[in-house]
């Protein structure tokens, strides 16, 4: 048993697009699958983790930072908003492949983007960004199911729409994750 006050190791999260296997518990499910299939599984899962993270919580716990000089979680809410009304504007590019417009960017021209997508819309109150966020990976989720999964390579991460669209799942659970620790310290 650990010590009082012992801190759990954390595992080295996935850098963004990498893939993972799935737990066990979902093996069958992907057993068989198509690489389509594995990304929308992979994003469903990934938003259920969000969706976990944020159960329950209401605006005023919902606006405070994740941590000092952070994000709020309603803001993180809305960033997720930004980052599937991105993947949108870009969708038939990206599916073509081209790279999307952010991946020349280094850190702080990323942060630049995400701050200017955010501005737009902070004012949004918590229940109207819970409800935005779903309806905006609904609207991403059903352009995705209209896309063929074959040919396959599209979907595969070495192509731009499919290493696009696999950065998400990874991006999600970060970002769930910051949610879960902060509500744990708060």
């Amino acid at each position: 048993m650990p010590a009082a006050g012992a801190r759990r190791s954390r595992k080295a999260a996935p850098a963004a697009g990498a893939a993972t296997s799935p737990p066990a518990a979902f093996a069958r499910q992907q057993s068989g699958a198509s690489e389509k299939e594995r990304v929308l599984f992979e994003l469903e899962r990934a938003r259920v983790a969000v969706t976990a993270a944020i159960q329950g919580l209401g605006a005023a716990a919902a606006d405070r930072p994740v941590a000092p000089g952070k994000w709020t979680v309603r803001e993180i809410v809305l960033h997720l908003v930004v980052r599937d009304r991105a993947r949108l504007a870009e969708f038939e590019a990206i599916r073509r492949g081209t790279g999307p417009s952010w991946a020349h960017l280094d850190e702080s021209g990323r942060a630049a983007a995400n701050e200017a997508g955010l501005a737009l819309l902070r004012a949004t109150a918590w229940d109207d960004a819970v409800r935005l966020m779903e309806q905006t990976r609904n609207q991403l989720v059903d352009a995705l199911l209209a896309v063929p999964a074959e040919p396959a390579d599209v979907w595969a991460a070495a192509h731009p729409f499919g290493a696009v669209m696999r950065a998400l799942a990874p991006h999600d659970r970060a970002h769930a994750g910051q949610i879960k620790n902060a509500r744990i310290a708060g």
